[in-house]
C-alpha cells in the first residue's frame, strides 16, 4: 500500500498536455485557462531525457519551469512523466555501442518517431552501463529541480514500459536485445537461476563445458532455454522500473510515484516483447517504492481487468485515456458525451479513480496529428471538449466518495501466466490461440455481471503456502490472492509448474472448484521436457483423471475418425457435417444434458477411476469432472475458451452452470446484453455503474432504496429495473 497519507492520491481529472517541442508557448496560457474553466485538476508534462539533457553537463528546465508556474495559478496539480526512451544525440555519438541487437544481428538504429518526435528513439539498451549512469544523471536532475515546485503532485517515471517498440511485434529475428551488455548478465543470471552448469546442461540438453560457451537462444523451439531468455530480459525490465522509484523516492520522498503500462493483455502487449505488469506492479505493496499503479487503458473488459488484478490493493489510475485515437491517415472520431460514458464509466465501476486525456490540444507535428485532442489545432472546442466537460462537472460531487468505493469481490479468477504465455508464442509463432482463449471467458463473465479477476503464475503459487514436497498440500495462506476465490479458470494451461501444482492443491483442498483446458501442465518448465502423462505435476495420478489420447480438431475428418471408431449416430454426424466434414478448427461435443458446446483445435480423450463424464465428442469422453479433497475439477479436454466465437450462447451457457456450482453469484441481471457493477463502502452500495451493449438494456440488482440515474435523470429501484441506453453506460446514486 501508498506510504503517503490519501490526500496525496487523489482522484485525477485531466489531461496530458506538454511533449515538446509542442504545443508552442503561445498556446500554453489559452490551453491551461481552459482546462481551469473545464474543471480539470490535473495535467501531465513530460521531462524528456534528450531534450533536458543537451550536453553533458547541461540540462534545459526552461519549459517546465514556466508550465509549473502556469498551472499552479491555476490550481491545476502538476505530474512529470520522465522519459528515457530518447537518448541525446551527444550521447549516442559517444556510445554507437549502446544501441539494442536484435536475433537476427541487426542494429536498432535510433531514430524519430511519430509519437518520440525530437528523435533518439528508442535509446541505448537498458543494460548498457554507460546508458543506465546518464539516465540516473537525467532522473536525479529533473527531480532535485522540479520537486519543491508547489504545483508539482506526482511522478511518472516509466511511461508504457517495453524493450523496444521497434521490434514490438513478435516475430523470428526481430526479438532483443542480444548486445554485449545483455549477453554479459545473461551468465550470472543462469548461475543464480541454476545449481551448476550441468543443471543447466540437464534442463537445456545441452553438453556445455565452459559457462562462456552459453549463448542465448535465438527462437523458442526447444522451450527451456527461451523462458530463461525472455524471463531474464523480463526481470530486467522489472529491476529498471525498481532504481527509477528508489531514487524518486530517496531524493523527492513527499510526492507520490508511479509507473504506468499498456495492460498485457498479450494483443500488442505481451510478455515476448513488453513488460510484466504484475512484477511490476509488485514495487508497490511488495517493495514500498511505487505510491499507486496506473495504465494506458480504455473501456474493453481485457484492458480494464489486467489492469485492475495487476494492480491489487492499489489505488489505480488511468493515465493515458486513448479515447481520441488517430493519425494524419485517420483522424479522430466524434466523440459525444454517450461515447465519453461507454468509455470511462465502466473503467470507473472497476474501480479506476482516476482519468487523464491523452491529451489536451491536437498534435501537429508528425503522424499523430492533426488528431488526439480534447481541444483542436487552434485550441477551440470540438463535441469531445463538452462531452469531456460535462462528464466532469457530474463526477467532480463524488470524487472523495469514489476513493473509499471498493467493487464487489471477485470470487472467479482467469490464471494467465507469463511462463505459459511463453510457452504458446514459442509453440505457435503467435499468441492468438491463448488470446482467443482467455477473451472467451473474459467477455462471457463480464457480460454476465460475474466479477472475476486474473491470477498468475506468483499468486498461484503463493496460495500454497511454504514451499514443500510435491506430494505435500498445505492450506492456502489467508491473505493470498486466491483467498476469495471459489472458481479458478485455467485457459490452455500447457506450461505448469511445480509451486502453481501444489498452489491448485491447496485452493482444491479449501473448497474451491478448478476449470481447466486440455493439456493442464502438459510441459513441465522445471524439467524442461514434456510431461509423460497429463495433467502434468503428478496431479493426474493423485486426481484419478488422465488424458489417455489426444489429437488436433482439424485432423478429425469424418471418414476417418468413423474408419478408427466405427459409425457415428446421425445427431453427431450432422453436428461434424456442420463443423466441417473434412475436419476443422472446431468439432461438437455433445453434453450429457443433451446440449452442444464446441472443442477448438484440440481434443483431449479422458479416462480415469474418479472420472465423471460430462460430454463426449464423437462417442470420446472429453469433458468430465472429479472430486478432489474438499474442491472439484470440470476438465473440457479442449481450447474451449476459443469456441466462445463459434457459439457465444452455448458457451455461456455451461460456464454460468459451472460458476452457479462454485457459488457464485452475479452483481446483478440485465435483460440484454448488459453489465453491472456495485461500489461500495461501510458495507453499503453508493454507486452502480450499468453498461448496455448494442442494445436498450433494463438492468436489475438486489439492493434497496430508490435509485437516479446522473446523466438519464431516472428515478426507481434497481430491483424492480432501470434502463441504459444502448451502447452507453450510466452511474446510478441513491436519491
Amino acid at each position: 500500500m501508498s506510504d503517503l497519507p490519501a490526500e496525496r492520491l487523489p482522484f485525477l481529472w485531466g489531461a496530458q498536455y506538454y511533449r515538446a517541442p509542442t504545443p508552442a508557448a503561445s498556446c500554453w496560457v489559452q490551453d491551461l485557462d481552459r482546462m481551469q474553466a473545464m474543471g480539470f485538476t490535473d495535467v501531465k508534462l513530460w521531462a524528456q531525457w534528450g531534450w533536458t539533457q543537451r550536453a553533458p553537463d547541461t540540462f534545459y528546465f526552461d519549459d517546465l519551469d514556466t508550465l509549473l508556474d502556469l498551472a499552479g495559478t491555476r490550481g491545476l496539480r502538476v505530474t512529470i512523466n520522465t522519459i528515457f526512451d530518447v537518448a541525446p544525440a551527444w550521447f549516442l555519438a559517444r556510445h554507437p555501442e549502446s544501441r539494442q541487437i536484435t536475433a537476427d544481428g541487426q542494429v536498432v538504429l535510433s531514430r524519430a518517431v511519430a509519437f518520440r518526435q525530437i528523435g533518439g528513439f528508442p535509446g541505448p539498451c537498458l543494460r548498457h552501463p554507460q546508458g543506465l549512469a546518464e539516465r540516473r544523471r537525467f532522473l536525479e536532475a529533473t527531480v532535485r529541480h522540479c520537486s519543491g515546485h508547489p504545483a508539482l503532485a506526482m511522478w511518472d517515471v516509466w511511461n508504457e514500459p517495453e524493450q523496444s517498440f521497434p521490434s514490438r511485434e513478435p516475430k523470428a529475428g526481430n526479438y532483443v536485445c542480444y548486445c554485449r551488455s545483455c549477453q554479459a548478465a545473461f551468465i550470472p543470471f543462469l548461475q543464480a537461476r541454476h545449481r551448476d552448469l550441468e543443471a543447466l546442461n540437464q534442463r537445456w540438453g545441452r553438453c556445455y563445458q565452459r559457462w562462456e560457451e552459453v549463448l542465448p537462444p535465438l527462437n523458442g523451439e526447444t522451450f527451456v532455454d527461451w523462458l530463461d531468455w525472455r524471463e531474464f530480459q523480463l526481470d530486467g525490465m522489472t529491476q529498471e522500473a525498481r532504481w527509477r522509484l528508489e531514487r524518486v523516492r530517496a531524493l523527492d520522498p513527499g510526492h507520490p510515484r508511479y509507473l504506468h503500462v499498456v495492460p498485457n493483455t498479450m494483443d500488442v502487449f505481451n510478455a515476448v516483447s513488453g513488460a510484466d505488469d504484475f512484477a511490476l506492479s509488485d514495487l508497490g505493496p511488495g517493495e514500498g517504492l511505487s505510491s499507486c499503479f496506473a495504465a494506458t487503458c480504455n473501456g474493453g473488459p481485457q484492458w480494464m481487468h489486467q489492469l485492475i488484478s495487476a494492480g491489487h490493493a492499489q489505488r489505480v489510475y488511468n493515465v493515458e485515456s486513448h479515447i481520441n485515437f488517430g493519425n494524419t491517415a485517420m483522424h479522430q472520431r466524434l466523440n459525444g458525451l454517450s461515447d465519453v460514458r461507454r468509455d470511462l464509466l465502466p473503467q470507473l465501476g472497476l474501480g479506476i479513480t482516476g482519468f487523464l486525456f491523452w491529451q489536451f490540444r491536437s498534435e501537429t507535428l508528425g503522424q499523430e496529428g492533426p488528431a488526439w485532442g480534447i481541444v483542436r489545432t487552434d485550441g477551440s472546442p470540438r463535441p469531445v471538449t463538452r462531452a469531456v466537460e460535462a462528464l466532469g462537472r457530474a463526477l467532480a460531487p463524488h470524487h472523495a466518495s469514489l476513493l473509499t468505493c471498493q467493487r464487489a469481490t471477485p470470487r472467479i479468477g482467469i490464471w494467465k501466466s507469463r511462463r505459459n504465455e511463453l510457452f504458446h508464442y514459442a509453440a505457435h509463432g503467435t499468441l492468438t490461440p491463448l488470446i482467443e482463449a482467455v477473451d472467451g471467458y473474459v467477455q462471457a463473465l463480464y457480460w454476465h455481471s460475474l466479477p472475476f479477476r486474473f491470477v498468475n503464475e506468483v499468486e498461484l503459487a503463493e496460495a500454497a503456502g511454504a514451499a514443500g514436497p510435491a506430494t505435500t498440500v498445505k492450506p492456502a495462506i489467508a491473505g493470498s490472492a486466491l483467498a476469495d476465490i471459489q472458481l479458478l479458470i485455467l485457459p490452455s494451461p500447457y506450461c505448469l509448474g511445480a509451486d502453481e501444482a501444489r498452489g491448485l492443491e491447496a485452493f482444491l483442498a479449501r473448497g474451491g472448484q478448478v476449470l481447466s483446458e486440455a493439456h493442464l501442465g502438459a510441459w513441465n518448465p522445471e524439467s524442461g521436457r514434456h510431461a509423460a502423462t497429463v495433467p502434468g505435476q503428478g496431479l493426474s495420478a493423485r486426481w484419478g483423471l488422465v488424458e489417455s489420447d489426444s489429437t488436433a480438431t482439424g485432423l478429425l475428418a469424418l471418414g476417418q475418425v468413423e474408419q478408427v471408431l466405427g459409425p457415428m449416430s446421425d445427431d453427431v454426424r450432422k453436428a461434424f457435417k456442420e463443423a466441417g466434414a473434412s475436419g476443422g478448427q472446431f468439432v461438437p461435443i455433445v453434453l450429457e444434458t443433451g446440449s452442444r458446446i464446441w472443442g477448438c483445435e484440440r481434443l483431449a480423450i479422458l479416462a480415469g477411476s474418479h472420472l465423471e463424464v460430462l460430454g463426449r465428442c464423437a462417442g470420446l469422453p472429453c469433458v468430465g469432472t472429479v472430486a478432489v479433497a474438499a474442491g472439484r475439477v470440470t476438465y473440457v479436454g479442449t481450447r474451449w475458451g476459443q469456441s466462445a466465437r463459434k457459439d457465444p450462447e452455448a458457451f455461456a451457457a455451461l460456464l454460468r452452470r459451472i460458476t452457479a456450482q462454485a457459488g457464485v453469484v452475479p452483481t446483478g441481471t440485465a435483460s440484454t446484453r448488459g453489465h453491472i457493477d456495485v461500489l461500495s463502502s461501510g458495507g453499503m452500495a453508493r454507486f452502480v455503474v450499468g453498461v448496455a451493449g448494442d442494445a436498450d438494456t433494463t438492468i436489475r440488482a438486489d439492493l434497496p432504496g430508490t435509485w437516479r440515474g446522473v446523466f438519464s435523470a431516472q428515478h426507481g429501484s434497481l430491483a424492480s429495473g432501470l434502463t441504459v441506453e444502448a451502447g452507453t453506460a450510466e452511474l446510478f446514486i441513491p436519491a
